[in-house]
């Protein structure tokens, strides 16, 4: 199916870079040299995404992002960095600009973020869908309101064949949590609703954070590599005590493991090689005596010297 593209720039920079990028016929390249001219081009026909120059449109910026999205609701913008030096809170402006992009254009970073807009548009529809055949209750925990484990296979499915499909990396990062075993039932259920809190506001708009099991949470990161996602657990496993401080304190102190597994560094062939290989690490994680992070092959040594476990020595 052919992708339309909408350019509302003053110049021809942006729609030749788009053009020797993303060639015909799988790609349609329209520009505007201004809003009424892509009024007209709106109103011709329907765009999978706009390029927007922040110069052009600086003075009347909420108006212009507006007409947009009266005129095509679901169609994400991506601006255009102005070097005009007017400083535009651009993400103020609505839910449809999707990000900014700095000139001079890297090719690498905008197939990347053409990848990321066709993901979220896939993944919305398929959301929609479930929605509408499942029953209430079966995506989300009411009580955490993090996505249940139905919604994980499906998404895990989707994201591995697209992965596979486009030559992109994605990674699991596979979280444990011990919480001291006199704590009360509604202690526990506090420790879960905070830790689904803190969860939710650490990942990036495009992750996906899911309960798997009893005491486990999951955590998918599309377009990131080992090294990246094995940075992003380190990072999470050093603020999430930090991020629970409003638990009370006789609940005492909870312990974290987490274990990474990564398509294509791990060699797995499937969504369930991936998730079984994050269970296998995150075993190997919890040797640790304190919290513990585990990667198997793929990266350096003083990558995960710090978080790696010790090897039990054999007599």
């Amino acid at each position: 199916m052919t992708a339309f593209f909408l350019v509302i720039d003053s110049g021809q920079e942006t729609t030749s870079f788009l053009r020797r990028h993303f060639p015909e016929p799988d790609y349609v390249i329209c520009s505007a040299c201004g809003m009424d001219d892509a009024r007209e081009e709106m109103n011709h026909r329907h765009f999978d995404l706009v390029f927007m120059d922040t110069a052009l449109v600086e003075e009347a910026a909420r108006d212009a992002v507006r007409e947009i999205n009266e005129t095509s609701p679901q169609t994400p913008i991506l601006m255009l960095e102005s070097t005009s030096g007017h400083e535009l809170d651009l993400f103020s402006l609505g839910e449809n600009i999707f990000a900014v992009i700095s000139r001079p254009f890297a090719a690498d970073s905008v197939k990347c973020l053409v990848r990321q807009v066709y993901r979220m548009r896939d993944l919305s529809e398929q959301m929609t869908r479930m929605e509408r055949e499942a029953a209430p209750g079966d995506l989300k925990n009411p009580v955490t309101g993090l996505y249940a484990e139905r919604y994980l296979h499906e998404r895990i499915s989707s994201e591995f064949q697209r992965a596979r499909r486009y030559a992109f990396s994605l990674s699991v990062v596979l979280i444990r949590t011990l919480v001291p075993q006199e704590s009360s039932a509604q202690d526990a259920g506090k420790v879960s609703r905070g830790i689904a809190r803190f969860l939710s506001g650490f990942i990036r708009k495009c992750d996906v954070v899911t309960h798997y099991g009893d005491d486990c949470y999951l955590i998918l990161l599309p377009d990131t590599g080992k090294r990246g996602a094995l940075v992003f657990a380190k990072r999470l496993l050093d603020a999430v005590k930090k991020g629970l401080r409003d638990l009370p304190a006789h609940i005492g102190d909870i312990r974290f493991t987490a274990g990474i597994s990564s398509f294509p560094e791990d060699g797995v062939k499937n969504e369930m090689g991936l998730l079984d290989l994050a269970e296998r690490a995150l075993e190997r994680a919890g040797q640790a005596k304190d919290n513990g992070l585990f990667a198997f092959r793929g990266l350096e040594a003083f990558d995960i010297q710090n978080f790696m476990p010790p090897r039990k020595k054999t007599v």
